[in-house]
């Protein structure tokens, strides 16, 4: 049965953008379809091909609900996955391969939804900088989209129950987006730590609780600086 894109949009408001202009966008709609049904495959395969074929026909860019999914998905229980899906919302910020602009309702719906994070969120992020060094730039785009993300990662940063890999990249991204609201809570662990160190130095036969706290400090001691320079 051919589907009427009139009626569709009338009766799904905002899920489908078809006055953007890509030509049969809606001969797509079973492919995308499709794709859509394996990103929320429970097998991590099955959702790599689905995100494959959503990324090959480009339709993150022109169908709000497919951004959305994408964005449902930044914390997936595969770590590999949760990559390739940070590099493909990424990518809808900038011009795609031919020139190609993402459609302004899709960065809406991109960014009132990754505006949303909490820490959960953002630990999920941090995970993948950790996880490939690489993508540190992208999980610095979606995470300064987040009002809220200084927040959170100094929270992240201070937490001792997180592993040391997780608070070092909080600290790291504090300095690389800019959070100067996060310099007090900044400065406090770096005094903390070095006092820390001072004491293991004037004691080394001692080995005081949490030990590993301390390499942070080289992270710490450079996102102070970043966050005072003028």
């Amino acid at each position: 049965m051919d589907v009427d894109p009139v009626s569709l949009k009338f009766f799904q408001p905002g899920l489908f953008d078809t006055e953007q202009g890509t030509a049969g966008v809606i001969e797509l709609f079973p492919k995308v379809w499709g794709a859509a049904e394996g990103l929320t495959d429970p097998d991590v395969n099955n959702r790599r091909m689905g995100l494959e074929c959503i990324v090959e026909l480009n339709a993150a860019r022109y169908l709000p609900l497919i951004a959305y999914l994408l964005c449902t998905r930044l914390n997936d229980p595969d770590l590999d996955f949760r990559g390739r899906i940070v590099i493909a919302i990424a990518q809808l910020f900038s011009p795609g391969e031919n020139g190609e602009n993402t459609a302004q309702l899709i960065k809406h719906v991109l960014k009132h939804h990754l505006s949303q994070m909490d820490a959960n969120d953002i630990y999920s992020l941090l995970e993948v900088a950790e996880h490939d060094p690489a993508a540190d730039k992208r999980v610095a785009l979606l995470i300064k989209t987040c009002p809220k993300a200084g927040e959170h990662l100094s929270t992240l940063m201070i937490d001792r129950s997180k592993p040391i890999a997780i608070r070092n990249q909080a600290v790291c991204m504090i300095g690389r987006i800019g959070y100067v609201d996060a310099l007090p809570v900044v400065e406090r662990l770096a005094a903390k730590l070095e006092a820390r160190v001072n004491g293991q130095q004037m004691m080394p036969f001692t080995q005081p609780e949490n030990s590993d706290e301390v390499k942070l400090l080289p992270a710490v001691l450079s996102t102070q600086e970043i966050l005072r320079a003028p």
